[in-house]
């Protein structure tokens, strides 16, 4: 699956936020874990998102790309959805 998401983003610096977020598969970017220097925290509030959910396999997604690149196929991606948030 493939996300986009529009709005307003801060970075935080929030050791608390980032420990509670924290994944082990993270410290391959981070190795000082959640207390990582250069570890930040993105808060985002949305304001509209897209998605694209593959409806084949993953051999069946590289040989929809392929074509899609050489023009010899259908450049359809799967399921597409929009959703606009409102306050």
């Amino acid at each position: 699956m493939y996300v986009s998401v529009t709005g307003r983003a801060r970075v935080l610096h929030d050791r608390e936020r980032a420990a509670e977020l924290w994944l082990p598969q993270a410290r391959a970017f981070f190795p000082g874990g959640p207390d990582d220097p250069d570890l930040r925290v993105l808060c985002v509030e949305v304001e509209s998102a897209e998605y694209w959910r593959p409806t084949t396999g993953l051999t069946g997604q590289a040989l929809r790309l392929m074509q899609a690149i050489t023009g010899e196929g259908p450049t359809e991606p799967g399921e597409h959805g929009h959703l606009e948030v409102r306050d």
